[in-house]
């Protein structure tokens, strides 16, 4: 799924899901979906801008303290809206984490719900 139909279609994904996401985590979600992904045919596509991702920049963004945003990052992660990968600078120091936006495994598009993985018949027809 395409990151931009991804972030049209987040909010009744959020709804059809019920995804339990924290205040937080919700204002993170959503503050990359509009401001931080590359467009379409760059490199990063459907990644985060590094630049607009650190910590201190998404606690700007979303107005909450740098401890909630690691929090709000680490439930988004869990429940399979994004993906991290850590990088590193030519002196071994860790720098911004790469972050791609995805969408949960568990969601089916086709039916609009949760338990994509564990229904038989939604495997068959979505694949």
């Amino acid at each position: 799924m395409n990151v931009f139909n991804a972030r049209d279609g987040m909010f009744d994904l959020l709804v059809d899901g019920g995804y339990p996401l924290s205040p937080t985590a919700a204002g993170l979600l959503w503050f990359m979906l509009f401001n931080t992904i590359y467009d379409p045919g760059s490199k990063y596509f459907c990644h985060v801008n590094p630049v607009l991702s650190t910590n201190a920049a998404l606690s700007t963004g979303t107005r909450r303290g740098e401890k909630s945003v690691r929090r709000g990052m680490a439930e988004l992660e869990e429940l399979g809206f994004i993906e991290r990968t850590a990088q590193f600078g030519y002196s071994g120091f860790q720098r911004e984490n790469l972050i791609k936006m995805t969408t949960p495994d568990d969601f089916c598009w086709a039916y609009r719900r949760r338990g994509h993985a564990q229904d038989s018949r939604c495997n068959e027809e979505c694949s």
